[in-house]
């Protein structure tokens, strides 16, 4: 099959070994996303219609181009399944979803458009138009089946209190019952008892934030001054809110933790390596 607006196939060496540009697959998927999807046939050189006969993947394969993919681009929806061509080869075929809602990008802030079977550099003049084509349904805001009064009950009260301690928050705000305050804040929907996805996420139970689709997970990776990856920390299970998960990165990672202390008369000023607003 030959590469078009909606396929793409890249061999094996992509995503293995020192040829490896997982950035580049990135791009692409980001390509795809913000035209009409496709799908990228990873294992089949460019000129050829089939992988190499006898080629074998492993089955870890699928889920580590979806892990690594999204590390370098937001607003995908992907999937990924190893297939054995009529030749006994296998390989792994990418499934690209258009993202009705979302304009895709990678985490340096560049869109792409696939156009044929190129992916093209979205100029600044039309992004405007790529985002206006993508609708205005916004995934905040959509209300889930969950009712807030079956939220947990600790995340709540904690943002609750948050919210009337908060010397961000007027007076005014600060008066309202807990409803009318999730309500204020997009939490919740007015006419229901329901709460929205960004409702789910801050005060829903893990269960319920697990369900949604598209929930938000957070991956930090250290890396030496050779560029060897040589830590990582993953928030993916769903226990924590996104305030919680911000507060639990600051407390877990110790690189963010440390500082300098100058001698300055007959006392030290201590500077933190970063500092935390």
């Amino acid at each position: 099959m030959k590469e078009n607006s909606i396929y793409d196939k890249k061999s094996l060496r992509a995503i293995s070994g020192k040829t490896a540009d997982f950035g580049e697959l990135a791009k692409d998927c980001v390509a795809f996303s913000n035209a009409e999807g496709g799908i990228i046939d990873i294992g089949i050189e460019d000129k050829e219609n089939l992988p190499p006969k006898g080629q074998k993947v492993s089955d870890e394969l699928p889920t580590l181009i979806v892990n690594k993919i999204g590390e370098s681009a937001h607003g995908l929806i992907l999937s990924a399944e190893k297939c054995v061509a009529e030749n006994g080869g296998e390989y792994i075929r990418l499934h690209i979803t258009r993202n009705p809602n979302v304009v895709a990008a990678t985490t340096s802030g560049k869109f792409y458009l696939r156009v044929g079977n190129k992916s093209m550099p979205v100029g600044p003049e039309d992004i405007g138009r790529l985002a206006e084509d993508k609708g205005s349904l916004s995934w905040e805001d959509t209300e889930t089946k969950f009712s807030w009064e079956d939220a947990d009950p600790e995340k709540l009260n904690s943002l609750v209190k948050l919210l009337r301690t908060s010397d961000r928050v007027s007076n005014f705000v600060k008066q309202k019952d807990i409803k009318e305050l999730l309500d204020f804040y997009y939490l919740t929907e007015p006419e229901s008892d329901r709460m929205t996805n960004l409702g789910v996420l801050f005060i829903g139970k893990q269960t319920q934030r697990g369900r949604l689709q598209n929930t938000p997970v957070i991956q930090c990776i250290k890396y030496d001054q050779y560029g060897e990856k040589r830590n990582k920390w993953v928030w993916d299970d769903y226990t924590k809110n996104p305030y919680e998960m911000i507060n639990d990165i600051w407390q877990t990672i110790p690189e963010w933790s440390e500082s300098t202390e100058i001698s300055e008369g007959i006392s030290g000023v201590t500077f933190r390596h970063i500092r935390r607003k």
